[in-house]
């Protein structure tokens, strides 16, 4: 008969004794738990560094984190282009965030100052403030006014002849920017610079034409950045600037790269950041071959808040700004729902059918029936929901 076998040692369990027990379950009240990290620990670092800072999660509705509200650029393809996911998929439209700095650049006469004041418009019809400060006196009061902005309540921040810096027109954005923090807060702001590309440094105001200012513009941005973002966090003010593109110097041949000025830390900083730039074959024009506007391509380079490079193009006609209806001919005709033969279109609203000639002819008919226009709007934006992958 064999011999009984013994298991060996490394195999046996060993016995959990009640002291052992008690030890595991203190060790188990030791360890930390959300819970009491959010009823203990939360509350003692507020009590210790309460004016410094305090702990929320991101699902607050007090985080600074959040966009309070988004603006409307007036523009409907490049409202398209800033709709995050998330509102995109509510149904929702976006625009640009409050809270949040925005740079619009691109190269000159492409439509830049045209874009802002069609925000001033939105923030005004918000009962919201608008706010420009401009260095460069390139303002016509009455394009402003047919944009639709009430010239009569657009802030306009004029500088004495020596004192239109960079440095100056940042300190006056951010005093604005606390004065409607604190005075009104639940308020629609909007505060536009135009243009950092065109304002000097207050070295190079100081110094002779010729003399060395190198990278003074970088260094002033760099300093400026770095208040801008913690005053403009979770508040209703967007804090809009717009900036030139030009190309660098190449010494190795090739193509020669584009920058913006003010150095990087302005597309650091930036939230949002639009390139506009000129389209081929870029003129509107009426039937008998007149120019009555351009093109004006966009590219989002930047948008912490949804899908970058994202691009498309929306017209400007001269004298108006921003014209949606050729926006409208241009997409839902590529979509078939407007139906175009040759110069003359037609479309089919709710069973009734409106004929009208070119883009121009649809831009009549809906200035005579804005109904109208705002039915292709729905429309455009139905389809919009139901082709774009965002």
């Amino acid at each position: 008969m064999p011999a009984k076998r013994t298991p060996s040692k490394a195999k046996r369990k060993p016995k959990r004794t009640p002291a052992k027990r008690k030890t595991k379950a203190k060790a188990q009240e030791r360890k930390p738990t959300l819970n009491q990290y959010l009823t203990r620990f939360r509350g003692d670092v507020e009590k210790v560094n309460k004016d410094i800072a305090t702990i929320h999660t991101l699902s607050d509705t007090d985080c600074v984190a959040h966009v309070r509200r988004w603006l409307s650029t007036g523009c409907l393809e490049l409202d398209r282009a800033l709709t995050p996911p998330a509102l995109h998929e509510n149904g929702l439209v976006g625009g640009i965030p409050c809270g949040r700095v925005v740079e619009i650049f691109g190269p000159a006469h492409i439509g830049k100052s045209t874009t802002l004041d069609h925000i001033f418009a939105t923030v005004q019809r918000m009962d919201g403030a608008a706010i420009l400060l401009e260095t460069d006196s390139g303002r016509d009061e009455h394009y402003t006014g047919r944009i639709g902005v009430d010239t009569s309540k657009l802030q306009y921040f004029q500088f004495a002849e020596d004192k239109a810096s960079i440095e100056n027109v940042g300190q006056e954005a951010l005093e604005s920017i606390r004065w409607w923090r604190k005075n009104a807060p639940t308020v629609p702001v909007v505060i536009g610079f135009d243009a950092l590309g065109v304002t000097p440094t207050q070295a190079e105001i100081q110094k002779k034409v010729g003399e060395d200012t190198t990278a003074s513009a970088a260094k002033v941005m760099r300093k400026l950045c770095r208040r801008i973002a913690s005053e403009l966090a979770g508040t209703n003010i967007v804090l809009v600037i717009l900036n030139h593109e030009y190309k660098a110097i190449s010494f190795g041949g090739g193509v020669t790269p584009s920058k913006t000025y003010g150095g990087e830390a302005l597309p650091l900083l930036s939230a949002v950041r639009v390139k506009l730039h000129p389209v081929r074959d870029g003129w509107l024009k009426q039937t008998d071959g007149t120019i009555i506007g351009r093109k004006t391509g966009f590219e989002i380079v930047k948008f912490k808040l949804g899908a970058a490079n994202r691009a498309g193009t929306f017209g400007i006609l001269h004298g108006y700004g921003v014209d949606n209806t050729w926006t409208l001919w241009d997409t839902l005709g590529r979509a078939g729902i407007i139906q175009i033969n040759g110069s003359w279109g037609a479309v089919n609203i709710n069973s009734n059918v409106h004929r009208f000639q070119g883009w121009h002819g649809l831009r009549r008919l809906c200035w005579e029936n804005p109904e109208l226009f705002a039915q292709l709007v729905d429309v455009y934006r139905q389809h919009v929901r139901q082709t774009d992958n965002v």
